[in-house]
């Protein structure tokens, strides 16, 4: 998934925003005057893998779309500690208004890039490809696989529509997993075809017949997140795709916080958690 379908988000994100901003921000127009202009700024504080920058810009526009949105850095490339990633630029109300449910958002993604990408690097050459799941957060299936994909992980089924993959609830109706793999395959479905598999590493070893084995383009996939040791484990046992890392499931949103810069001098509401390390600084326009 290397490009993202933003008409297709837009109720989700609309969603999104409405959860939080409700009947209107009641703080931000007690304390800021209607007209005040604002530039707001997100920040890296850590080394990430950028994934979501497109989806703030969709946000910023849905909610204001006089609001100037301006990209720095792109979806898929490594930034450092310190790196700008966008700013906006625009009523400050209206920034303020979508702060926390683009923060959110930003931070998921980068998280689950960001750790696609570590599991990615850990395999570099071997034949073995990160496959991600549908184990993903109800509504945000879309963002959490574009988030595999930034971070260099394949995407499998979108869904239950498009991919056959067979379980072991499935399998509970056939006498063996080579006769699951002949009903599927003479159905004729034509997709990509895959096994669950309980042990990926014993399932590898254990002598098949061909009728069990899988083809080219099957996948075996393990029925339990993936540790970084297990990962080299189940590489070295020859499986050229591994579901369900745990960069989907247990995932930890890369940090970020708030903070309110003013003309004459800076006022910081940080916004921190053990988990978030983005940045997001809001710097006020004086007009003079």
């Amino acid at each position: 998934m290397d490009n993202l379908d933003l008409q297709l988000l837009r109720d989700s994100l609309l969603a999104a925003v409405r959860e939080d901003v409700g009947a209107g921000d009641i703080t931000s127009h007690a304390t800021i005057p209607a007209n005040a202009r604002a530039t707001g700024r997100y920040t890296t504080k850590q080394t990430v893998v950028v994934a979501g920058v497109p989806v703030i810009r969709e946000i910023m526009r849905l909610v204001d779309s006089d609001l100037q949105f301006d990209a720095i850095a792109s979806d898929g490339c490594s930034v450092a500690t310190g790196a700008v990633l966008a700013e906006v630029h625009g009523s400050a109300r209206s920034i303020l208004a979508v702060e926390r449910t683009s923060l959110n958002l930003l931070q998921r993604m980068c998280g689950i890039a960001t750790l696609t990408h570590q599991y990615v690097d850990r395999i570099a050459g071997t034949r073995t490809r990160i496959v991600d799941t549908r184990k993903t957060a109800p509504g945000l299936r879309v963002l959490d696989k574009y988030a595999v994909s930034c971070g260099g992980g394949m995407n499998h089924r979108m869904g239950l529509f498009d991919g056959v993959l067979i379980k072991n609830n499935h399998l509970i109706f056939h006498p063996s997993v080579a006769h699951a793999i002949q009903e599927a395959r003479r159905k004729g479905i034509g997709r990509v075809y895959a096994v669950e598999v309980i042990d990926a590493l014993a399932d590898q070893r254990r002598p098949k017949p061909a009728s069990e084995k899988l083809g080219k383009n099957d996948i075996g996939q393990t029925n339990q997140p993936i540790t970084g040791k297990e990962l080299t484990a189940n590489v070295h046992a020859g499986l050229t795709k591994l579901i369900d890392p745990p960069s989907q499931r247990r995932v930890g949103n890369t940090e970020i916080s708030s903070q309110l810069l003013t003309g004459k001098r800076d006022h910081h509401v940080l916004h921190e958690c053990v988990k978030q390390r983005v940045e997001f600084s809001v710097h006020r326009i004086i007009r003079q």
